[in-house]
This record gives structure tokens, sequence and C-alpha cells, in this order.
């Protein structure tokens, strides 16, 4: 009854992302992802939409990260570790993500997923009005019951 999204990045944590981190400035990770049905005539048609959010508190006092992730604005989960590898997991893979229900799908019918993820704060400034996401991909598939 439900799309289970996975995903993964290795693009999450740069150089400079790290180094915000270790500061113990907080460090967002958020992923918009959308499930679409593609459209021959017109722009693909939205179904449904949903946001994760990852943050990253670093403690310099204690050396260790706290991390939330927040799906759609609620909180799903609550982690501490002092592990830096593991906050590079939490932020960059995801498996089996409950999103979407399926009661509004066609039987048979082509539907892509698309995942834009990006950080804040940023660590790039621009003098464009939009921002550019930091990692984007997609995956089709048929919706059989």
């Amino acid at each position: 009854d439900t799309i289970l999204v996975s995903f993964s990045t290795d693009q999450a944590i740069a150089a400079g992302v790290e180094r915000a981190i270790q500061s113990g400035l907080p460090t967002t990770f958020t992923y918009d992802v959308e499930l679409r049905r593609p459209s021959s005539f017109w722009f693909d048609k939205l179904i449904a939409s949903a946001r994760i959010a990852v943050t990253v508190r670093y403690d310099t006092l204690t050396r260790r990260y706290h991390v939330t992730l927040l799906q759609d604005g609620r909180v799903a989960e609550a982690r501490a570790t002092d592990q830096a590898e593991e906050v590079r997991r939490w932020v960059s893979v995801f498996h089996s993500l409950p999103l979407f229900p399926t009661r509004e799908l066609r039987q048979h019918t082509e539907y892509y997923v698309r995942v834009h993820g990006r950080t804040s704060p940023r660590n790039t400034w621009s003098f464009w009005p939009w921002t550019r996401p930091a990692a984007l991909g997609s995956a089709s598939f048929t919706f059989v019951p």
C-alpha cells in the first residue's frame, strides 16, 4: 500500500560542509522527493511529494554528533554517535522510506521518483535568486499492484 523509496549520494558531505559541521554549526541536509507521472503533452504531473531533512549538530565539548531525521516536518528518528563515518552514512544513505501511498496510482502506468538534495547553510554564494541542487537523481517504474 506504500511506495518505498531508497536513495543515496556520495556528494552529501563535501570538504566545506564537513568543516562547518566540525565547527559546531548545525547543518541540514534536505532531500525533496517527488512522485511524478510523465506526460507527452504538458508538464509531468506531480502525484505526491515528501521532504526528508537530516540535521547534524556536533558538540565540540563532548565530541559527539547529534543527528535528527525529519520526514515532512515530523521527527522520524534521533541518534547520537562519536563516529564521523556513521554520520556520513546517516545523511547520505536512505533505505526503504515509506513515502507515498499507492491508492491514487493507476495500474500498469509509468511513474518516476525524483530526488533533489541540498545542504544548509550553503557553502557557496551566488548572485542567482534560485538554488541549484547539490544532488539530483531519478528512477522510473511501472506500477503493478
